[in-house]
């Protein structure tokens, strides 16, 4: 987890600097404050016939769990088995061959039957007499937070020359020419650093001035990116 006491590397005194001093281009840019990754948030869900599934891995990450809910008139009692590779969740249902139906099963039957699986995947909540049927969806609704990190571009170039962009320790030389606007610098910035490759983040110019740096691993708190321009 990150020390939100100490500065960060994209938050600290640092944030307003001269770029491409040498070449003396004119441009000012100010680096904004880290967004840090996490897994939190609402936890992925899927509720049908009285029951919520609940995916254990929290936040997005638990999205697109498939359950399905197989009818069989012969199955004797209520059985729950799972393929964490796959992602999937079969819970086939007991029925009742003396008597032709497909199920007999409550919902409290599915809840005590995934829970007493100790699922991978999942978990169940809910109760009552009411018979559940056959059925398949995906559990949804899960959020996180990916790691990112904007730059944004203050002033355009006013004379032609380079910048320099330095990202984990890494520098990067853009070139830019006098009379480009602070957006038209972001976006020379972000081709030059994708055509560079920046490890462990994308990098995109999303909108007008800003540069943004994003987390390959998502939905996770990462190392803090450091960035500085000289």
């Amino acid at each position: 987890m990150c020390d939100e006491s100490r500065s960060h590397g994209v938050g600290s005194t640092e944030n307003l600097k001269r770029l491409g001093e040498n070449s003396d281009p004119g441009v000012t840019a100010t680096l904004g404050s880290i967004t840090q990754g996490k897994q939190g948030g609402v936890a992925a869900k899927a509720e049908n016939q009285g029951v919520t599934y609940t995916a254990r891995t929290p936040g997005a990450a638990g999205n697109g769990i498939e359950i399905e809910l197989e009818e069989n008139r012969n199955q004797i009692e209520t059985t729950v088995t799972e393929n964490v590779a796959n992602r999937t969740v079969l819970i086939r249902l007991a029925g009742d061959p003396v008597n032709n139906i497909v199920s007999v099963t409550t919902v409290t039957d599915v809840v005590s039957a995934v829970n007493d699986a100790n699922l991978t995947l999942i978990t169940a909540s809910g109760s009552g007499s009411m018979i559940v049927r056959g059925v398949s969806w995906s559990t949804s609704g899960g959020t996180g937070v990916t790691e990112t990190v904007d730059l944004t571009i203050d002033t355009g170039a006013n004379a032609t020359g380079t910048i320099t962009v330095k990202v984990a320790g890494i520098d990067h030389t853009v070139a830019v020419t006098a009379g480009q606007t602070a957006a038209q610098v972001a976006a020379a910035i972000a081709a030059q650093l994708t055509a560079d490759g920046v490890l462990g983040y994308l990098v995109n110019n999303p909108s007008g001035a800003i540069v943004r740096f994003t987390s390959t691993t998502q939905f996770m708190d990462v190392p803090d990116l450091t960035v500085s321009v000289n």
